[in-house]
This record gives C-alpha cells, sequence and structure tokens, in this order.
C-alpha cells in the first residue's frame, strides 16, 4: 500500500487548454402535481447549448429546442455534434505512432512487474 493517500496536480503551467466548452441550459415548467407528497412537477419546454471553442477547434455552435420533444432532440443532436467533433479530431489530430521495440525491449516490457515514474 502506498504511503502518499493523495495525489494534488500542481503544475498549472504545464496543462492544457480543453479544445472546446460546451454550454447547456434547460428551461422548464412548474406544475401542480397529482402525486401525493409531492407539490410540483418540472415540464421542461425549451433546450440549448453552445459549443465555444479555442484556436485549435473552430467549431463555433448554438442550436436551441422548443416544446414537448425538446429533450429528446436536444440529446439527440448533442450526439451528432459530439460525433462531428470526434471525427473532426480524429482527422486532425496528429497520430505518433510508436517506435517498434527490439527483442529485448518488448521481452523486458512483458516482464516487468512495476511502473516507474
Amino acid at each position: 500500500m502506498p504511503s502518499i493517500k493523495e495525489f494534488k496536480f500542481s503544475n498549472h503551467a504545464k496543462s492544457l487548454s480543453p479544445p472546446f466548452v460546451i454550454y447547456a441550459d434547460l428551461e422548464s415548467l412548474l406544475k401542480r402535481s397529482d402525486v401525493v407528497g409531492v407539490l410540483q412537477q418540472h415540464s421542461p419546454i425549451a433546450a440549448a447549448y453552445n459549443i465555444v471553442g479555442n484556436h485549435t477547434l473552430k467549431f463555433p455552435h448554438y442550436n436551441q429546442f422548443i416544446g414537448i420533444d425538446c429533450i429528446s432532440t436536444f440529446f439527440n443532436d448533442l450526439e451528432r455534434v459530439a460525433n462531428e467533433i470526434f471525427n473532426w479530431n480524429d482527422i486532425n489530430t496528429r497520430h505518433v505512432m510508436s517506435l517498434p521495440l527490439s527483442f529485448q525491449d518488448e521481452f523486458n516490457f512483458n516482464k516487468a512487474t512495476h511502473c516507474k515514474l
């Protein structure tokens, strides 16, 4: 068991900013509830999201949904956009290929029981 039980990240100068942030908002109406013990129920009437990218991801995107099915269309569209961003990332980021290991290096790697930091 390690003696250090808590690790904290302290070198913030080496941290990377995220390529984008998604802001979302849901609006609901409060309706009286017929359920015993429940005073009100939230009925969603609108949903929206805004994607803000940093300098590497030029993907500004805003969409809003209004109506009874706003939640399902909100999540369906958000999933579609997430797939677009994933595909963009897959195409536009460098894939670093590792060099092939020598026989001795591969043997040592497979035999290792401890990771050195």
